[in-house]
């Protein structure tokens, strides 16, 4: 998990389910709320390294809520098709990278 930014489960897939990272330079995220197409929940708090994993996988498309310390939350306005969330969310690509509301 020391690779911020990029994909997670390219290299963890045998190890996480739901993985990614937030951008440090945006507004503090305090948890990530991952959910799947079956309701499964993953709800995971940002380690030390800006990174929020899950050990086991979700249904895909997910769709996700990042939610700031103080409670305010903003939400993917589509699913997603996979819970690898860099794979999509990283500078200058398809999405913008994680941040905060």
């Amino acid at each position: 998990m020391q690779r911020h930014g990029t994909a997670c489960l390219c290299c963890h897939s045998d190890e996480l389910g739901v993985a990614g990272s937030v951008n440090p330079a945006g507004p503090p995220v305090a948890r990530v709320v991952v959910t799947g197409a079956d309701g499964d929940v993953a709800e995971m708090s940002v380690n030390g390294f800006g990174n929020f994993f899950r050990h086991f996988p979700l249904a895909t498309p997910v769709r996700a809520v990042v939610v700031a310390p103080d409670g305010r939350t903003i939400a993917m306005r589509e699913l997603a098709p996979s819970a690898d969330c860099n794979a999509c969310h990283y500078d200058g690509g398809f999405a913008a990278p994680i941040f905060g509301p």
